[in-house]
């Protein structure tokens, strides 16, 4: 990248952070108060009492097995564990709350590594405990590679397409969002756990969509629009101790404390399959849409 280029985008990052302020100043965007939806003042496009559903009530349209094994597994080891030592009726309380139990306690190594490096892009001199050192390597060295600019943190985003025959409609809440060395905007969410899912990448390509319908006109061009990129960086979660237990079983994996970081492919090619998903979630939610209604003689 010559002087010319680097002195660009440098111009870019300043004159698109200051949009961002401006555009954040304009429009207040809320959760409901069940925090099942956002809500949107100041956007002349969307009426100030719509409720627009989270991207993840979307994807919850879509069959996840695996989640649905792990729940189920969970609660067969808790029954497992403690049955003969209750009643019935508290066996099958237990179970049913196992696996939250188990998810919450796993979490709370990502989430404190998560609120980590949204302190660190407010404050790079913030004070890093040494268990997160290799979390925080991991990142440097990521947005080293990619002249990563942060833009803003934790930064609500929302759609509300009526073009078509069915409008897409939805809102959520981007983690980190930036620019690379070569002026693309990036999307960057956290993610806890052992692995990643269809639905991590389906999430951020939601999120480019909403990007675009907030962004252009107000801090991006449709130009822009196009060549953005997305990321998922995902924390190990907090299982391994000595001795090391994951609920009422002994875990024989090694728990590693690095970031491992995966790019979506082709994000705006693959916004039609969002778009399919949420005229899927409208076309599963009505209930007048599919039946012929016939009158009774």
């Amino acid at each position: 990248m010559t002087a010319t280029n680097e002195l660009d985008i440098a111009t870019k990052v300043a004159d698109t952070r200051k949009a961002i302020e401006k555009w954040q100043s304009e429009v207040q965007v809320s959760l409901s108060d069940d925090y099942k939806n956002y809500m949107v003042e100041g956007d002349e496009r969307i009426d100030s009492n719509l409720h627009l559903p989270r991207v993840t009530q979307i994807n919850g349209v879509l069959e996840q097995k695996g989640l649905r094994y792990v729940a189920m597994n969970a609660a067969l080891d808790y029954v497992e564990e403690h049955i003969g030592e209750t009643s019935v009726e508290a066996l099958i309380e237990g179970a049913r709350g196992e696996s939250e139990r188990r998810r919450d306690g796993a979490a709370n190594f990502g989430s404190r590594a998560h609120a980590l490096l949204n302190f660190l892009a407010r404050d790079p001199n913030y004070k890093v405990d040494p268990e997160f050192d290799e979390v925080v390597r991991g990142w440097e060295k990521f947005k080293t590679e990619m002249n990563l600019e942060i833009l803003a943190t934790e930064i609500p985003l929302y759609c509300h397409d009526t073009n078509g025959s069915v409008p897409i409609t939805f809102a959520g809440t981007a983690d980190l969002l930036g620019m690379d060395g070569d002026g693309n905007f990036v999307i960057v969410d956290y993610k806890t756990g052992s692995g990643l899912r269809a639905t991590d990448a389906l999430q951020q390509v939601a999120y480019s969509l909403a990007l675009a319908y907030c962004g252009i006109g107000n801090f991006m061009d449709a130009r822009d629009a196009v060549s953005m990129r997305a990321f998922v960086v995902r924390f190990p979660s907090e299982l391994c101790e000595d001795p090391c237990t994951i609920g009422h079983q002994t875990c024989e994996t090694e728990f590693d404390p690095k970031v491992h970081i995966k790019e979506v492919k082709e994000v705006v090619t693959q916004q039609e399959f969002f778009v399919a998903t949420a005229k899927m979630k409208a076309w599963k939610s009505g209930r007048s849409n599919k039946w012929v209604r016939r009158s009774n003689r």
